[in-house]
């Protein structure tokens, strides 16, 4: 275990090792001279200590190359980094290691990690870090008794003061209650902001639907109608009422943590797996022609522009082939908003079912940034900065798959490119 003088100073920020094991005896590692005191105090100490730093190395300092490739500050990268280490690291669960022959954690199995680390690529400087995960609580993982779902929820709550708008969307969907089907009901995410602030976001499930057989629409509905946003929501509904084929479902909604009259509600929409083709999500993403805000027309032409990098052999009515082939298909999330006419979509292409190879994406987005001169030197070289990130990753392999998912969408001639990453933690264990 090794720690370089950076290190040290965020380590200093984790509850538990400012006093070790309750004994009362805080060390302060002001200076790297305390290294091997501290190094070897850390290697016989409880379990959770050792777990946490883990996170840290292999997860933490993922995030922080991310931070300085984004030119955040360096007090800006300490506050980032001091923030993941006391409120979201704790909630990440075992180790790796401690599965000892466990090939699979209960977190997203596809891609065996309890985080996504999420990168905005839109030529603003500095660059939009952020994150999502799940949070473990005592239906998985029965020692989790002090990190439940609930006191996840609180402290994220309180650390970050999360409005009226989440409430509503909290119990309407569902997630407030145990539906007793031990499945995850909402999970929270967060943004290290380009201004230095950190914002919360919470997602949830439309847990009540599964729970009491009701429509998946209706439950979301029930949200939106609470929080006055019908006119937006209803033409939505409409469409996949009169298109049952497409078999669209809400799977999830999400909210920020600002005051209502600045937040956003994102209906995360996924279509059937049989609907892969750039015409078929064009037409459901514009709601059939129908929505004609000037940000749909842009966001469709890059969208289009994206499609045809990533998938250059097939024709815009061909269906590209998954390879999930057993798992739903494209996701469309559609932000409503007070004062907002109608709904404006973002396209989410789950590129570990639809893609070739991480390499294979990462010069699409090259190329994207190049051909249709997009974002800075960052941008136009994604792919030597995406390389740089992932040394030791096999990114020319189809599983396991580190983009998870490419968001676009346009605002004024600006693309916004959302790149999410998975963190095999199992493998980095494994090598």
């Amino acid at each position: 275990m090794h720690f370089s003088p950076s290190d040290l100073d965020l380590i200093v920020s984790l509850r538990g090792l400012a006093i070790l094991c309750g004994l009362g005896i805080a060390i302060w590692l002001a200076s790297p001279t305390n290294l091997r005191l501290v190094e070897a105090i850390l290697l016989t100490r409880p379990r959770h200590l050792r777990r946490t730093l883990w996170w840290y190395q292999h997860v933490g300092r993922k995030f922080d190359m991310l931070f300085e490739l984004s030119q955040h500050s360096a007090a800006s990268r300490r506050r980032n980094l001091r923030y993941l280490l006391q409120y979201i690291i704790p909630y990440f669960g075992p180790s790796p290691p401690e599965f000892a022959k466990l090939k699979e954690t209960i977190y997203k199995p596809i891609i065996r990690t309890p985080v996504e680390l999420i990168w905005v690529l839109d030529g603003k400087r500095p660059m939009s870090v952020r994150w999502g995960m799940e949070v473990l609580d005592e239906h998985y993982w029965p020692a989790a008794k002090h990190r439940t779902v609930k006191s996840a929820r609180r402290e994220t709550t309180t650390r970050l003061g999360l409005t009226s708008v989440t409430k509503r969307c909290w119990t309407t969907t569902g997630a407030a209650h145990d539906t007793g089907l031990n499945k995850i009901q909402w999970f929270p995410g967060g943004e290290f902001g380009a201004d230095g602030r950190i914002t919360a976001k919470l997602y949830y499930y439309p847990a009540r639907a599964a729970a009491t057989g009701t429509d998946p629409f209706r439950v979301v509905t029930d949200c939106v109608s609470r929080l006055g946003l019908m006119d937006q929501w209803t033409p939505i509904v409409d469409f996949f009422s009169r298109n049952p084929h497409y078999n669209g479902t809400p799977e999830f909604i999400g909210v920020e943590g600002v005051p209502p009259a600045s937040n956003r509600l994102k209906i995360y929409t996924r279509i059937g797996n049989n609907f892969s083709s750039l015409d078929e999500v064009v037409r459901v993403t514009t709601l059939g022609g129908t929505l004609n805000h000037p940000n749909v027309a842009e966001t469709v032409q890059a969208f289009r522009r994206l499609w045809r990098l990533l998938y250059p052999n097939y024709k815009s009515e061909d269906n590209v082939p998954s390879i999930r082939p057993g798992e739903r298909g494209m996701c469309i999330y559609f932000e409503l908003a007070i004062g907002r006419k109608e709904a404006i979509p973002k396209i989410y292409i789950p590129t570990y079912r639809f893609a070739g190879t991480d390499q294979h994406v990462a010069r699409a987005i090259t190329a994207y940034h190049q051909l249709y001169s997009q974002g800075g030197d960052i941008e136009k070289n994604y792919e030597a900065h995406f390389n740089r990130l992932f040394v030791g990753y096999n990114l020319n392999q189809h599983m396991p798959f580190v983009h998870t998912y490419i968001g676009i969408a346009t605002k004024k001639g600006t693309t916004q490119m959302t790149i999410y990453y998975a963190l095999d933690a199992f493998g980095v264990a494994q090598s």
